[in-house]
């Protein structure tokens, strides 16, 4: 599957095109599992940058509402712009972890290790999630 890696180059964000070996329709636990590889791949690639997010390179983006708990029980809620709900589950818990500041988004170990620990409970398309 084709993926754009982000690559933070200073304040220019950069996308880094990598190929990793992925099912047609990824989960988010799919996509934590190869973050450590894309982001090795994009590094070898371009190494004057670092790891600043993941999307999915090809398909049609639309809005999504995620949902979930955090290790301490809180429950969030976060909108994100992907192609397929595990992208916009991975891309709402690196927002979520961003606005804490959890972890360094560019500690793509660390990051992997945070993400576990969080419990994404509902992925829906933004014009089918109920209103609060």
């Amino acid at each position: 599957m084709r993926l754009n890696v982000v690559h933070a180059k200073g304040r220019i964000f950069v996308d880094v095109p990598v190929e990793i070996e992925l099912p047609e329709d990824p989960s988010l636990q799919d996509l934590i599992a190869i973050l450590p590889a894309a982001a090795a791949a994009a590094r070898s690639s371009d190494p004057t940058g670092h790891f600043a997010g993941l999307e999915i390179a090809e398909g049609v983006r639309r809005d999504w509402i995620v949902e979930g708990r955090g290790a301490n029980g809180q429950p969030w809620r976060r909108e994100a712009w992907a192609v397929q709900p595990g992208e916009a589950a991975l891309q709402a818990v690196v927002a979520l972890l961003e606005e804490a500041r959890a972890v360094r988004i560019s500690d793509v170990h660390a990051l992997v290790e945070v993400v576990r620990r969080l419990t994404v409970s509902a992925v829906l398309p933004e014009d089918s999630a109920p209103t609060p």
